[in-house]
């Protein structure tokens, strides 16, 4: 399944967890970087957002994250550090 995809239904699932209004805020621009054998690399659109994403919303990530993709132990919030957005 391609990362988009994937991403979407990671999405579906913190629908259930986390307020409307916050997942639009800190998760609408935030998409899977890449995927390892047990590992999934979430990058927020910078620095603070993935601060504050791994400091308030980590579980509910990987809760959701293992609810679409088993495989996955470890779930990693960063940032492109050369993102122009």
């Amino acid at each position: 399944m391609e990362n988009d995809a994937l991403w979407q239904e990671v999405m579906e699932e913190l629908k259930l967890s986390i307020e409307p209004n916050a997942l639009k805020t800190w998760f609408k621009h935030a998409r899977i970087h890449r995927i390892d054998k047990s590992e999934m690399v979430i990058y927020a659109t910078n620095e603070f957002a993935a601060d504050w994403m791994r400091k308030h919303f980590l579980q509910d990530v990987k809760s959701a994250v293992k609810k679409v993709l088993p495989t996955i132990d470890k779930v990693k919030i960063s940032y492109e550090e050369n993102s122009q957005e």
